[in-house]
Order: structure tokens, then sequence, then C-alpha cells
């Protein structure tokens, strides 16, 4: 697992995220799988999951998009740009909530992991609309509450 301190980043990812829609299926699933394989064998590795995603979405993104902003909620978050990082997830605190808690198991989660709020670092890169890379973003920073919410580990 990556240092506390080091943000994941795609930069391994061989197409721009703007031009991955672009190519065909197959390249594209292909190109997710050969991530996914990469990740399962070798963990430490983390940085393959968002190649892994980058591809394996990238054909039903704008399908997200849209119907993230036609919900009130999603056009909001926007809005306020809420995010979930260090300036706003103080793991401190969570992990002094009670142990059956969602905030404590989200801290013990990341901290087991050698993980901060900040692992994905800042907005995705090759993607000039702010309104994907929100998106994107957001569903970056909510993956890891996503394992904690279904008791899915890494």
């Amino acid at each position: 697992m990556p240092p506390t301190n080091q943000p994941l980043t795609t930069s391994s990812s061989p197409v721009p995220s703007t031009d991955i829609a672009s190519l065909s299926p197959v390249v594209r699933w292909t190109r997710a799988l050969r991530a996914l394989s990469r990740v399962m064998a070798h963990p430490d590795e983390t940085d393959q999951v968002l190649v892994f995603s980058q591809y394996a979405n990238a054909g039903s993104m704008h399908r997200r998009i849209d119907r993230f902003f036609a919900d009130p909620v999603g056009a909001q978050l926007y809005a306020e740009r809420r995010a979930l990082d260090s300036r706003t997830v103080d793991l401190d605190a969570f992990a002094g909530l009670p142990a059956d808690t969602l905030g404590h198991a989200y801290a013990h989660f990341l901290r087991s992991r050698g993980f901060t709020p900040d692992v994905f670092e800042g907005p995705p890169p090759d993607v000039s609309d702010p309104r994907i890379s929100y998106v994107i973003q957001r569903i970056r920073q909510t993956h890891d509450l996503w394992h904690v919410v279904t008791g899915h580990d890494t």
C-alpha cells in the first residue's frame, strides 16, 4: 500500500481520459482487464484501480453525468463543491467515534491500509469539463467509503 502522504495518480493510463471513450469497447475492456489483473497481482499498485475505472466506465460516463446533474442532490453537491478530503474529514475525530459508527469504520479502513482522505490527489487529469471532473473526483473520493458501507474489502 502507498504511504499515507502519497496520492494516487493515473499516470500509467496510456490514453488521456478524454480520448478513452473514442476507443472501441474491445480495446477499452482489454485495457481495463489488464489494469485489473495488474492490481490483483500487485495489490500495492492501487493506481491501477483508477486506470481500470477509466477504461471500464468510459462508455457510460456521459449517462452518469446526466443522471448526477438531473438529481437535485447531485446539482447541489456540485454547486457547493462538496468534497471528501482532508479539509472535510477529520480521521482523528472519526476514530474517536463509537466502534459501531460509519465514521469510526471509515477511519479504521483508511488507516489500516495506510490511506488518507486525500488518497486520490486532485481532479482527474486530462478532463477539461468541470462537471465531468467533479463527478469523477466525487466517485473517487467516495470509493473507500463504499468499501466500508458494503463490507467489501480491498
